[in-house]
């Protein structure tokens, strides 16, 4: 089921993590979550143009493209040891 509330910044736009956890959301079960036959509220309209927009559509596009490096990244820092309070090393790479 779609949120049906969001918090909105400064400039009154949804925050990005919303409209990414949505447009990732797959088409079956978007359609789950409401009956084929209802019409969509004024908040989903938005989210459903916000998603489609070419800059948010970009820019997935590129987070896609991008995310085999990102996951190295994460295991190589993890891979360095940090013990509570001793987290120096993990800190300076």
């Amino acid at each position: 089921m779609r949120p049906t509330r969001f918090a909105s910044n400064a400039g009154g736009m949804l925050p990005a993590l919303c409209v990414s956890l949505l447009a990732a959301a797959p088409a079956p079960l978007l359609a789950q979550a409401k009956p084929a036959a209802a019409k969509p509220t004024p908040l989903e309209a938005s989210v459903d143009r916000l998603a489609k927009h070419p800059a948010v559509t970009a820019s997935f596009a590129a987070l896609q493209n991008e995310n085999a490096w990102t996951l190295d990244q994460q295991a190589s820092i993890c891979q360095i040891p940090a013990p509570p309070f001793k987290e120096q090393a993990r800190a300076a790479a």
